[in-house]
């Protein structure tokens, strides 16, 4: 867990994406991999967006997974859903379905309004 710390906004491979969020999802902190299904993709399915990510088992001891929705991409305050590693727990905001698809995590929200959403999946360390 100290070691964590010390490399968990470490960008080793320059893919823009944090030793954190690669131990998290379970994509490599040492190749360029930011495209990887492992990372938040998001489609849409009849209108509705569905998030889709990984859960890696090896991060739940050390990890909270966050995901948070914005409309301007200035602001991402409103949190959707919350997965707690160390407990097992999930929480999502009233309108979110949960569940899975082709063994990753998904997240299936309502048609945004205003029609432009925008999402962000942070993970956080929990010591």
């Amino acid at each position: 867990s100290p070691d964590l710390a010390l490399w968990w906004n470490s960008d080793w491979d320059h893919d823009g994406s944090p030793y954190g969020m690669e131990f998290a999802t379970g994509t490599d902190p040492f190749q360029p991999d930011r495209s990887s299904p492992l990372q938040l993709q998001i489609q849409q399915n009849a209108g509705d967006p569905v998030l889709t990510f990984s859960l890696a088992t090896s991060a739940r001891p050390y990890t909270r997974w966050i995901v948070k929705r914005s409309p301007d991409l200035t602001n991402f305050s409103e949190e959707i859903y919350r997965f707690n590693g160390p407990a097992s727990t999930g929480t999502a905001a009233p309108g979110i379905f949960t569940g899975s698809s082709g063994g990753l995590f998904l997240l299936r929200d309502q048609p945004p309004n205003p029609a432009r959403t925008f999402y962000r999946l942070e993970a956080v360390l929990v010591p």
